[in-house]
């Protein structure tokens, strides 16, 4: 019952969703997928990659980038299935290196310790694989998020990224559970037709089931807002000046992310909002 229920408040949602794509229609571009790109994700946890950039990866990996993605901590302060954080340090390895073989991405395994992360042992490590990488693509985690390990590895990114500002490089700020919400997306990727394979993936993170529900959710009111089939997955695409630039801000935001189950889902998308437009704007502020 509570399953029909949840079902029937995300259709409702969705509906709501598509009114405000009516009224505002303007959407987003679709992401450029330009050929032999070199493409670096960074994961904070094992399971964000998929969750922010999953059916993305696969888009890239079907036109034959070489794709990379790098798990920076080893996910072992979660708790679900009552693991110890041994056991679960291990449990999620495990997860990653299976995900990543479905996604078809060489997996980088960093595995530090969530519960005690060291910066800058985290900084060294990144900035060494960028530079043996040499990435043309590099996706990130949120800089607007609520969960601390998120927001420092956007930190070490913009300090890494500011020490080697001559680097050409795309930069792609996923979203995890906040969403960036219409203010800052501005690009967009449709993955319906790989549903399947980004089901498996996201699947091989069984030990936080319950957490990725929302993912889904996410992709299928961003379809309903864009007007777009299938699931979408979106993204706030900077140059290198303007990442820099955003760090630079202070990081004020009173957010809220995507729970288990979806009913409040809309509080998500609306607190913050002042706060995303500060920073999509910043000399206006």
């Amino acid at each position: 019952m509570k399953d029909f229920l949840a079902g029937t408040v995300e259709t409702f949602w969705s509906f709501g969703f598509s009114l405000v794509g009516l009224l505002q229609p303007k959407s987003p571009e679709p992401l450029d997928f330009q050929p032999k790109q070199r493409v670096l994700v960074i994961a904070p946890h094992p399971d964000d990659e998929v969750i922010g950039c999953g059916g993305t990866i696969l888009r890239h990996v079907a036109q034959g980038d070489d794709v990379h993605v790098a798990y920076v901590t080893d996910g072992s302060a979660s708790r679900a299935g009552n693991l110890s954080g041994e056991q679960m340090r291990v449990t999620r390895k495990q997860e990653a290196f299976a995900a990543a073989s479905l996604l078809n991405v060489q997996p980088h395994w960093f595995g530090l310790s969530e519960e005690s992360f060291a910066v800058n042992t985290a900084q060294e490590m990144l900035a060494t694989l960028i530079a043996d990488l040499q990435p043309t693509i590099l996706y990130v985690p949120p800089r607007i998020d609520f969960h601390p390990i998120h927001i420092q590895t956007s930190q070490i990114m913009a300090a890494i990224i500011a020490s080697n500002s001559h680097w050409d490089i795309c930069i792609r700020m996923y979203q995890i559970q906040v969403p960036l919400t219409a203010v800052l997306v501005n690009r967009i990727v449709q993955v319906g037709d790989l549903e399947e394979q980004l089901r498996q993936a996201v699947a091989a993170h069984a030990s936080q089931r319950l957490s990725l529900g929302s993912m889904w959710r996410q992709r299928k009111y961003a379809a309903a807002r864009y007007r777009r089939q299938g699931l979408l997955e979106l993204f706030w695409e900077l140059d290198a000046g303007r990442y820099l630039q955003l760090h630079r801000q202070e990081l004020a935001f009173n957010v809220r992310s995507l729970r288990f189950r979806p009913w409040f889902d809309p509080i998500a998308y609306l607190i913050g909002r002042n706060q995303r437009k500060r920073h999509a704007n910043p000399t206006t502020h």
